[in-house]
């Protein structure tokens, strides 16, 4: 079991390089303690027996362990999935997070698909297959696994199973399947390294020498090698070779699983020999145990986190997590020589010097420790502080004053004039003069001050010379050569002649007893004190104790980091401080860093730190030094995450998988919609954060309900009860104290359904109800008064209705009589087929008129068939000496349109009589078009006659009385019908003239309103 995380290539040319560098010899982890925090069943794991491991999108940690399904971790406390629950088998075997965040369960009885709301089951019978065990799973495509099992090939696809195997070694047991970057499939097995191809099971061609050697785990490095763990080391493989490395020489024990972190560190997990990794390609392995801070020397499974945590899945301890690369511990159990380390100090050569309490000074070559105490010269076996001129090494204990040089330890407390003082820090200036800082009243006797020594001049600085104060605890030279001293009554200033404490009008609780100081990239000085971290600035002292980014009170030592780190260490851990965002935001951002997070000692000791030349941080504390490395930490990049995990209705916790709602992936139902008696709820959340759960605080607001989020706070769940009806939105966020960083809002909207008393529509209807009766009698004085003037208007309207039906009494004399002219005019010329099919054509169109004219309205299509069979009596009549166009657009439907009966004949009438009947340069045409536009229907009634002005010269008197009564009669009705029927009809006549201006014509353009 393994976990493989892909990194760039690296050119070929290093291939040679690491066959040599991984040659390395193997060093135990001496004098080193590492941070591992265990999980077992006292913690709620279900079994001591961790098999595999994965992590989903929400950071939630999936276990498998002995018989009892798969455990969830959401860094507060462990939730499990079972049989009851969907699992095909309590003996999980392998997890697995697919391309697309889905979660799978892998055992010998078949696969699962997990959900919040389901689990998906893919049943594998295990009797046809005669598996027991399953080592290793490989994702090919979307939903397509290849498995190992200890009785071949498992393969899963589309639902179903099949198996692979050798035919010539059918019994081969496979121990993992993995697909290398160039896309090979490669099986480890019992009996050496084979390659899937092609739906076959091969030899592997891939290096040599191990053919029957069992292989128990696999990984590729970025370059492409191939490391195969085998029994007391591995195998470095090339296409053409491999090379064994040897990492502990007892042959009963194996290296079984491998992970490459994603910072490039190399783990390698073995079942009796721990854990052993190496950093990168310069550097050897190096072996974690039980000896030094594993819980079990029996490792199935490695796994990296979201979060860069590497977890150990052990044989019987249950789970262990290293958290922190970026620390390494040391403490008596590697060979200090106590627990309390006051001061720390890399000399020339490499070496690192601790100074103990009650320990004289511990030396540590990376290798090996010695140490040094009163019996090789010290002048106290408590060490306070070092200062180290390169030949010469002054040291400071709580008696006195030590030198080391190339002639050993000497006392010269008596020379300096320092016997019986305490010595908390040396400086030298940068004129030269050596500076001691003492401490006395109350402790370490009543001698005190600072001790200035200078070309062979000694002179001693008590209060009564200007110090604030006989405890001194620290010194500082600024840029500008300025030098203060912290102490317990704040800061005193040397200008170079004398002594003056450092006063500012205001100072508040946390200007007091000054412990460290350090200066930044700003010139700003930032001085750690008893009451909180204090900032001096353009004069100004500002206290920064009640500042919620920061977390320690008594803060003990402070060292910058370039330009942009400040480290603050107090009794509450260590803390990295941004300088940056502080300058930017004039707010304090930080990461702070304690037991539960890598750093081991937790309480600094005063001023007790120094970079080595690689660029690492010391830190000494009350358990040990830790030793910090900065490209290894990567804790401050991510904001944590936020997850809404429960909603309860009524105060009890409602099982919403069998709601039969449909649920989101938190198993929340979507659109939820609750009854008046629902509206009381609970909703729990969690912010995941496996590492330091403790350190998320969370705000909310129920929108719908509240105006503002609620102040940040450690509880996890809230309560909402008696909410009115409405739409609401729950939004939850958390903020990781420790960095600052705040998530992305989670939320979950609901609605709560009113009564009917609380409907709109009741209240409304209510309100309507007491107003009606409030103006019932208002109402009904009204009504009397109006309804004498409605009485007035229905009479006027049934004066216009008489008036309408008068009109359309005219209309129809009108057109039988220009109708029976025509036939006059046939019968006297003796026509009579001619007569005779125009009678016919006319008591067609009669019968029409007759009925239409009993409608106040008619429809557009029965208005065109009256007039078509108008135009065709008036074209038998003028023998067709014109030409009859028509043009409708398909879309228009005729039957939607209403207007009054022979609106459109007289305009026709008119066309034909008046304008065509006169013509006798060339041929008539009529044209009737109606065009959809928005809002109703154009007609256009066109011809191409003599026009209007000629025509009324050509006029008798019987025809301009046949015009007056048609058109007049026909623009009266349309007045009537616009005040009757609320009907709107526009009529436009327009005179067409060629470009000479001679007349062409005339067009009648008639807009129906739908509404008509």
């Amino acid at each position: 079991m393994y976990r493989w995380i892909k990194v760039p290539c690296i050119p070929r040319a290093k291939l040679m390089l690491w066959l040599v560098v991984f040659s390395l010899p193997i060093t135990e982890a001496m004098g080193q303690r590492y941070f591992v925090r265990n999980y077992s069943a006292k913690d709620g794991l279900s079994q001591s027996e961790v098999g595999d491991m994965v992590q989903d999108r929400t950071g939630r940690l999936y276990i498998t362990t002995a018989a009892s399904g798969v455990d969830i971790f959401d860094g507060v406390s462990f939730d499990r999935v079972t049989v009851d629950d969907g699992l095909v088998s309590p003996y999980i075997g392998l997890t697995h997070r697919d391309r697309n965040d889905d979660i799978w369960f892998v055992s010998t009885k078949g696969l699962n698909l997990y959900g919040k709301d389901t689990i998906i089951s893919f049943q594998l019978d295990r009797e046809e297959f005669d598996i027991e065990s399953v080592f290793g799973i490989e994702e090919l495509a979307e939903r397509q696994f290849l498995i190992a099992t200890d009785n071949g090939l498992v393969s899963f696809e589309e639902g179903a199973f099949s198996i692979f195997r050798n035919p010539d070694r059918p019994d081969l047991r496979f121990f993992d399947v993995f697909r290398t970057q160039e896309g090979r499939v490669l099986l480890i097995s019992d009996k050496g390294l084979f390659e899937f191809q092609n739906g076959e099971i091969k030899p592997s061609e891939l290096g040599g020498g191990f053919a029957e050697e069992s292989l128990l785990a696999i990984c590729e490095l970025p370059e492409g090698l191939i490391l195969l763990g085998t029994k007391n080391g591995y195998y470095i493989v090339d296409k053409e070779k491999s090379q064994f490395v040897e990492l502990f020489t007892d042959e009963a024990y194996s290296v079984i699983c491998f992970l490459l972190s994603s910072k490039g560190t190399l783990y390698a997990g073995t079942n009796g020999q721990g854990l052993f990794f190496r950093s990168n390609e310069d550097s050897p392995f190096m072996g974690i145990n039980e000896s030094n801070g594993l819980s079990d020397d029996y490792i199935w499974s490695l796994y990296e986190d979201m979060d860069a945590n590497i977890w150990i899945g052990t044989s019987g301890a249950g789970l262990d997590l290293l958290s922190a690369e970026h620390f390494q511990i040391f403490n008596p159990d590697g060979g200090l020589k106590n627990d309390i380390v006051y001061d720390i100090i890399e000399r020339d050569n490499g070496e690192m010097w601790f100074g103990i309490i009650q320990g004289g000074i511990s030396v540590f070559d990376g290798e090996d420790y010695w140490s040094y105490g009163v019996a090789d010269g010290l002048s106290h076996l408590s060490v306070r502080c070092f200062h180290d001129e390169g030949d010469t090494l002054w040291i400071g204990t709580e008696n006195g004053l030590t030198i080391f040089t190339d002639k050993g330890f000497e006392d010269v407390s008596e020379r300096y004039n320092l016997g019986d003082y305490a010595l908390f820090d040396i400086h030298r200036d940068r004129n030269g003069a050596l500076w001691f800082a003492c401490k006395g009243e109350r402790y370490y006797g009543e001698n005190g001050g600072v001790v200035r020594y200078s070309n062979g001049h000694l002179q001693h600085f008590k209060k009564e010379d200007g110090l604030s104060s006989n405890n001194v605890y620290s010194i500082l030279e600024k840029s500008d050569g300025e030098i203060l001293f912290g102490t317990t009554s704040g800061l005193t200033r040397w200008d170079g002649n004398s002594l003056s404490p450092v006063v500012f009008p205001g100072l508040s609780s946390c200007h007091g007893t000054s412990l460290t100081m350090r200066e930044d990239y700003k010139g700003n000085l930032w001085v750690g004190t008893v009451g909180g971290l204090s900032l001096i600035r353009d004069d100004e002292f500002i206290c920064l104790d009640s500042n919620p980014g920061l977390v320690g009170r008594t803060i003990y030592l402070l060292e910058n980091q370039g330009d942009s780190i400040l480290w603050v260490g107090s009794s509450s851990g260590l803390e990295k401080l941004d300088l940056t965002f502080y300058y930017e935001q004039d707010s304090i951002r930080t990461n702070l860093y304690n037991d539960f997070n890598g750093f081991y000692g937790t309480e600094c000791n005063q001023n007790a730190v120094t970079q080595d030349k690689e660029g690492n941080f010391w830190f000494g504390t009350i358990n040990g030094a830790v030793k910090y490395f900065p490209e290894k930490d990567n804790s401050s990049s991510k904001p944590p995450r936020i997850e809404i995990i429960r909603l309860n209705v009524k105060g009890k916790r409602t099982d919403w998988n069998s709601s039969g709602l449909d649920l989101d992936d938190a198993g929340l139902p979507r659109d939820l919609e609750l009854t008046r008696k629902e509206n009381s709820l609970q909703l729990e959340f969690i912010g995941v954060d496996l590492l330091e759960p403790d350190a998320l605080t969370y705000s909310f607001i129920l929108v719908g309900a509240e105006d503002e989020w609620s102040d940040y706070q450690e509880q996890r769940s809230v309560f909402y009860s008696n909410l009115a009806p409405g739409d609401y939105a729950f939004m939850v966020r958390s903020k990781d104290q420790n960095t600052g960083l705040e998530s992305e809002p989670s939320v979950y909207e609901f609605s709560i359904i009113p009564t009917y008393y609380q409907t709109l529509w009741f209240k409304v209807s209510l309100i309507s109800l007491i107003s009606l009766g409030f103006f019932a009698f208002f109402f009904w004085r009204v009504r009397s008064i109006r309804q004498h003037e409605a009485e007035q208007r229905d009479f006027q309207h049934q004066l216009a209705e008489l008036e309408m039906t008068a009109l359309r009494s005219q209309m129809n004399p009108h057109f039988l009589f220009n109708s029976l002219n025509s036939v006059n005019n046939f019968i006297i010329k003796n026509k009579k087929e001619e007569a005779s099919e125009y009678l016919t054509k006319f008591s067609r169109l009669v019968r029409m008129v007759l009925q239409n004219s009993q409608e106040k309205l008619v429809s557009l299509e029965n208005e065109l068939t009256a007039l078509r069979l108008y135009i065709q009596m008036e074209s038998l009549r003028f023998k067709n000496d014109f030409h009859y166009v028509e043009k409708i657009d398909e879309s228009i439907d005729l039957s939607r349109y209403f207007i009054p009966p022979l609106l459109l004949q007289p305009y026709v009438e008119n066309a034909i009589w008046h304008g065509l009947l006169h013509l006798a340069d060339r041929q008539g045409k009529l044209t009737l078009e109606l065009h959809q536009i928005e809002g109703g229907v154009k007609v256009i009634i066109k011809d191409n006659g003599v026009g209007r002005e000629k025509s009324q010269l050509m006029k008798s008197k019987t025809a301009m009385k046949k015009k007056s009564m048609g058109m007049k009669i026909n623009a009266d009705r349309m007045g009537l019908s616009k005040d009757l029927y609320d009907f709107n009809i526009d009529i436009k006549l327009t005179d067409l003239k060629a470009s000479d201006g001679l007349a062409e014509g005339t067009m009648v353009t008639i807009i129906i309103s739908e509404n008509g």
